[in-house]
């Protein structure tokens, strides 16, 4: 694909390109029509992977308002993954429990306490009472050290007495692969922590057997025992590594369709907030909105009517005022556009404040005059003492 090669929801591609961009509506507040592209960029900071497998977000406002969204649609699975470690712990209490014995005492403690802060840290996190910057930077390393210690501690406290190479490599890989599912972290501080404790349980394990059985195996069968260990976890990390990306990039989608949609959303609301604005600059309140209920109506409503729907209504007793500036004609020939406009702004600003200290309803705004009206849409009995009021309010707003 070449470089900043522009594509369309809902089919894009993010494969093998330099980068790549897609063209979403406008901010509310900008003009109908108008866009930006939001630039998806085949780079980031881990730079051990392929260079196609390193998606980020330009500008970087965007990148952190999708990881804000992507630590939420992970919050849930972030459990899952302290229910697989209490489980863990359950089935070393259930494997303790079958035929017990003193030396099995350490392990039952360990995995006790390990059972109890899984289920302290599932509630905690279940029922938000932690503050949302410790959950946010704290939970997921609080929650890969006590799964690494658990499992060291399974390995170290091997009732039986003696080990082997395969002691709990099953558990490290599991828990390898299901970090990059679960936690909300990125793609570095997975790859970094799985690392870690993979490296960390292979060089435990492998100086324990040494230890413990150096009269019975050889060297070379040992190495070739954690050799299989590191083939073990290179695939878990791949694995999980692959699944990470693909899962990154569903999530990419989707939060761009979502973003998408809620920017559609807002210019709909925004161009109707604008024709409501429009219409009651123009028309009085109790006019527009019956115009607006008319045209909300479903088309085959509309089809129905045989004429247009005339808006007009008879009231007495009701007192008009017209206002018009005097010299108006010679004040704007001796100022700009730009001053005239911003004169007769404020000027009617104030008018609009009058008119609402004096229960009169503004009709119409042309050129330099003003038109009101008292009475409507409530009847008043005082309607030509307001109107009065309201002129001499406006003989000296003008002045």
């Amino acid at each position: 694909m070449p470089r900043n090669q522009a594509f369309s929801e809902p089919e894009y591609s993010m494969e093998y390109s330099a980068d790549c961009s897609v063209t979403l509506p406008s901010d509310p507040g900008q003009a109908v029509g108008q866009s930006h592209e939001v630039t998806v960029r085949n780079s980031g900071s881990c730079l051990c992977l392929p260079r196609f497998m390193r998606l980020t977000f330009a500008p970087e406002s965007l990148e952190n308002l999708y990881q804000t969204y992507f630590r939420r649609q992970r919050h849930e699975t972030l459990l899952v993954l302290v229910v697989f470690a209490a489980l863990f712990d359950s089935y070393i209490l259930i494997m303790c429990a079958v035929v017990y014995t003193s030396e099995k005492l350490a392990s039952v403690s360990v995995a006790s306490v390990g059972l109890a802060g899984d289920i302290i840290l599932y509630l905690l996190c279940r029922f938000g009472l932690l503050p949302d910057r410790i959950s946010r930077r704290f939970v997921p390393y609080s929650l890969w050290v006590l799964i690494a210690l658990q499992i060291f501690c399974y390995l170290g406290l091997n009732y039986a007495r003696f080990h082997q190479a395969s002691d709990t490599v099953g558990w490290q890989a599991f828990f390898s692969f299901s970090f990059f599912l679960t936690l909300p972290l990125r793609l570095t501080p997975i790859v970094l922590i799985t690392t870690v404790s993979c490296g960390v349980h292979t060089l435990v394990l492998g100086v324990t057997i040494a230890q413990q059985q150096q009269e019975n195996i050889q060297g070379s069968t040992l190495a070739r025992q954690l050799l299989a260990n590191i083939v073990i976890y290179i695939c878990a990390i791949t694995v999980g590594i692959t699944s990470y990306y693909m899962a990154d990039r569903k999530h990419r989608k989707a939060f761009l369709e979502a973003r998408q949609s809620l920017e559609v959303k807002l210019n709909l609301e925004e161009q109707s907030q604008q024709q409501e604005r429009l219409l009651l600059s123009i028309l009085p309140k109790h006019i527009a909105d019956e115009m607006l209920q008319d045209m909300k109506k479903e088309p085959s409503q509309k089809e129905m009517q045989q004429f247009n729907t005339m808006y007009m209504y008879r009231h007495e007793n009701v007192s008009i005022l017209f206002a018009d500036i005097v010299g108006f004609t010679q004040l704007s020939s001796s100022c700009s556009a730009q001053e005239l406009v911003k004169l007769l702004n404020e000027l009617f600003a104030r008018f609009d404040k009058l008119a609402a200290k004096y229960h009169q309803l503004r009709i119409k705004i042309l050129g330099d005059c003003y038109y009101c009206i008292c009475g409507l849409p409530e009847y008043r009995e005082d309607h030509a003492a307001s109107s009065i009021r309201m002129g001499l309010a406006m003989v000296d707003a003008i002045s």
